[in-house]
């Protein structure tokens, strides 16, 4: 057994600081618009209730309803209810639902697309940090490769779905036969993590390289993870120990920073609030600010990114060698 998990870090580092030194406002900027792209800055509805609604004036006077209705109109006059509020409650009903309805495809649709874009820009951000250079325009030539990251998230995501709704089924009969299945349910999580972890650091690197698709990169990844098992474990133990200590680093980093790039803004917010000048005239400021801390927490996140997705495909090369 070998310790390339070791050996590529050493390997990542420098070929990071190749990538992004001496700094560059450009390269760092790129980077840091594919790092947001690809997602790293870390269904059917029941018809509307509408019988009864369209009968005719004189429908039911043949039948023995006439004295249920005298019955239902004594009702109303005398609760001083008027009929009219029926439709128009209906009527406000119906709208709302509809709002409702259009409010839930927007926020799919707005999920779906980016969802797309993520799965597009995680082969751009692994092909930019390939060839050593940012190019958002990569986009276009992975437009196949992301659709088909793409459907995988969301099949597995269903399956994950399906196979957790079928587990609780058990809970219709009681909660403690329900918690019979938490075992069963921590391994489908479990197996669905793994399957994760395969296709992303293993599947997506070899799309790009041998240029073959999702399921044939797939087949040809499994047979890596089974000849060289005991590297990918170590390869996945120190990538996680390193994500561990870089979020740590990062996180202490970024405090220390967000709050000494505040200072300014809060003497500003405290001169106004002396002038007099409280309320929306602090918005502005406020909103200079987020956006300001937005862009320093991007661009903390290049580095880190950048190494890491260097020392995946530093493994990779070498695992598929």
């Amino acid at each position: 057994m070998g310790w390339l998990a070791f050996d590529n870090i050493d390997e990542a580092l420098q070929d990071s600081k190749e990538i992004l030194l001496p700094f560059n406002f450009k390269t760092w900027g790129l980077f840091a618009i594919i790092i947001l792209l690809s997602g790293y800055f870390a269904v059917s509805f029941p018809g509307l209730p509408g019988g009864g609604f369209g009968t005719t004036p004189d429908a039911g006077i043949e039948t023995d309803s006439v004295a249920e209705t005298s019955f239902t109109n004594n009702f109303v006059m005398q609760s001083g209810l008027n009929p009219g509020d029926f439709t128009g409650a209906f009527q406000q009903s119906s709208m709302d639902a509809s709002l409702f309805l259009l409010a839930g495809a927007g926020i799919i649709g707005l999920v779906t697309a980016l969802l797309f874009i993520t799965s597009v820009f995680h082969f751009v951000m692994y092909r930019s940090v390939k060839d050593r250079e940012p190019q958002i325009g990569l986009a276009r030539e992975y437009i196949s490769e992301g659709f088909q990251f793409f459907l995988y998230r969301v099949t597995t995501f269903l399956a994950l779905l399906l196979g957790l709704g079928i587990l609780a089924l058990p809970l219709i009969v009681s909660l403690w036969t329900g918690l019979a299945i938490i075992p069963l349910a921590i391994l489908l999580l479990i197996g669905f993590a793994v399957l994760d972890w395969i296709v992303i650091h293993l599947v997506l690197p070899d799309m790009i390289y041998s240029e073959k698709g999702l399921i044939q990169a797939f087949r040809t990844s499994v047979e890596v993870v089974q000849n060289q098992f005991r590297e990918v474990a170590l390869f996945w133990i120190t990538k996680w120990v390193i994500g561990i200590v870089l979020g740590i680093g990062v996180s202490m980093v970024l405090i220390s920073g967000l709050v000494l790039l505040a200072l300014p803004f809060v003497v500003i917010g405290g001169l106004m609030y002396l002038v007099g000048l409280t309320g929306l005239w602090l918005v502005p400021v406020a909103i200079v600010y987020g956006l300001m801390a937005f862009v320093a927490v991007l661009y903390a996140a290049v580095p880190v990114r950048v190494f890491i997705f260097s020392y995946i495909l530093n493994m990779y090369e070498d695992l598929f060698q």
